[in-house]
């Protein structure tokens, strides 16, 4: 292939696009590639592959064999549009991690008020090991890899390891209960080719009796709905882990501005400028679709100082998502983000003037740059009722 290496990451984030069944975002890359090269075989191949309208698939495929009439991969794909549509493909089998109590082997589960695995059966509890350090950063390469750059998609079929039932779950389960039985199911994180592990969790902290006593407490703080506490009924309560990719880095502030010469003179006014750089850490972005943006900023801030380095033991018994956004689509809105922290930092500062001058020198903030230097993969504790 002649394609530069910039073309090349473009061409793994379509491929890696239709593998997840994305296809208009596949399509929306592999356009802008054949803009600028329509000779790059491989290009129209998964063109093909993306096209839902079967005769655009089939000039893909005959484009491919034209520029290159010995390639395998197009020619396989004009032989399936003529052998009719084909099964699909059947979910995939995986595993969970096993949590047996060792008094009398029952499932365990963690219990939030001890911040350890407890038998529901025995009571006997299994203390967790202490965190040797905090959680990792993970390093933000120049070029950002295929799993970086998509969510995980499809179907998987879990068997339960207590009663052998076999359930079918969407690949962003994370943790669920055994409909079944109702063991605590901790899927294993190696299931995934793309799959990016959570680096970090903040665990739970309140059971369920401790959150509707909390939710209780804030009925009655709420001014304009006196007596709500004891006049409202809790439908439903549920806790789940959410998904969400944190971000440290830079933002460099640009100050421009003028200062002013003799007015007696006919000297010009001299420009100035000058670049600032403010550390922003710990940016949150939201990667899970069960509650909007704005539901998200008002439960924040989270108690980012309790973050552990993740184990699978945090999540038994307790629901927990798998990110639903890519993390090089959250690292945009984490740029805005830090854009605006940055300003907000920066306040009322002015630098000092270059020249010595009676007159002050009047400023216009802009922004240079945005560095991204890390970032990190953390599940953190929600509790959502109505």
């Amino acid at each position: 292939m002649r394609e530069t290496s910039p073309d090349k990451v473009v061409l793994q984030r379509a491929i890696a696009a239709v593998q997840a069944g994305r296809l208009v975002e596949a399509r929306r890359l592999l356009a802008d590639l054949l803009r600028r090269d329509a000779t790059l075989v491989d290009a129209w191949v998964w063109m093909g592959k993306a096209q839902d309208d079967l005769e655009r698939r089939r000039e893909c495929f005959l484009r491919a064999l034209r520029l290159d009439p010995d390639n395998a991969e197009a020619r396989q794909g004009l032989v399936a549009l003529l052998s009719g549509p084909q099964p699909a493909e059947p979910p995939k089998k995986i595993s969970a991690f096993p949590f047996p109590c060792p008094q009398c082997g029952a499932h365990l589960r963690f219990d939030a008020s001890t911040d350890a695995l407890r038998c529901a059966h025995c009571g006997s509890v299994r203390p967790l090991p202490g965190p040797s350090g905090p959680p990792a950063w993970i390093a933000l390469p120049p070029f950002l890899p295929v799993e970086t750059q998509v969510e995980p998609a499809g179907r998987e079929l879990l068997r339960c390891r207590f009663c052998g039932a076999t359930s079918e779950l969407s690949v962003r389960t994370a943790s669920l209960s055994c409909p079944f039985c109702g063991s605590p199911q901790v899927v294993q994180q190696s299931r995934g080719t793309f799959l990016v592990p959570p680096q970090a969790v903040v665990p739970f902290q309140l059971d369920r009796t401790a959150a509707e006593q909390a939710l209780r407490q804030w009925f009655g703080q709420r001014w304009h709905a006196a007596g709500l506490a004891t006049r409202a009924e809790i439908v439903d309560l549920n806790a789940s882990y959410l998904p969400f990719w944190m971000f440290s880095g830079w933002v460099k502030l640009m100050y421009r501005g003028v200062i002013p010469q003799d007015r007696t003179t006919s000297n010009m006014p001299l420009l100035t400028s000058t670049l600032q750089p403010v550390p922003v850490q710990d940016v949150l972005v939201s990667a899970s679709y069960s509650l909007d943006a704005a539901t998200f900023r008002k439960i924040e801030p989270f108690n980012l100082q309790a973050a552990v380095p993740f184990r699978p033991e945090y999540l038994a018994g307790w629901p927990a998502e798998v990110y639903q956004m890519a993390m090089a689509d959250a690292s945009i809105q984490a740029r805005e983000r830090m854009t605006r922290e940055a300003r907000g930092k920066a306040g009322d500062w002015v630098p000092p003037p270059e020249i010595p001058d009676p007159s002050p020198p009047t400023y216009e903030l802009g922004v240079g740059d945005v560095q991204l230097d890390a970032f990190r993969h953390l599940l953190l504790p929600v509790w959502m009722g109505t």
